[in-house]
């Protein structure tokens, strides 16, 4: 048996990896036009292709970050990261709502609203979603 990696000639990207008998290396799983078999192991999560050479991606910076195969860097994902800055708005607006009952004994209630509209502003910062100012509660 035998180690194989299948990645993108012009990214570098690891689309597959295996093994397979060492007679059926250059036979079995042909690939497709623009992408390269070779007998070499390698890791799509942590590793891609230059040169025809393995090389080690540098440490995610972040969760909400995805490596971009062409400029070779770990790039935000701005959608994952407006989802998580929503998340915890929703949670912030949800554990206030009691403020806004009627009933609810409470003298500063404009202050609680006024709170619970700059929460709902906050995808209309201009640092929206990677640098959020978040309001105090009163």
């Amino acid at each position: 048996m035998i180690y194989f990696s299948v990645y993108n000639q012009t990214t570098g990207e690891i689309i597959n990896s295996g093994y397979v008998p060492t007679q059926d290396m250059y036979e079995a799983q042909i690939v497709d036009p623009g992408f390269i078999k070779v007998p070499v192991e390698s890791d799509a999560a942590t590793q891609y292709f230059q040169n025809s050479v393995v090389v080690n991606m540098p440490a995610k910076p972040d969760y909400e970050c995805h490596f971009d195969f062409i400029t070779k860097q770990w790039v935000l994902d701005y959608d994952v990261q407006a989802a998580i800055i929503k998340s915890r708005r929703n949670a912030l607006l949800i554990a206030s709502d009691w403020t806004q009952l009627a009933d609810v004994p409470i003298t500063n209630k404009d202050a609680w609203a006024q709170y619970r509209q700059a929460l709902r502003d906050i995808p209309e910062q201009s640092g929206y979603p990677t640098s959020v100012v978040w309001p105090t509660s009163p």
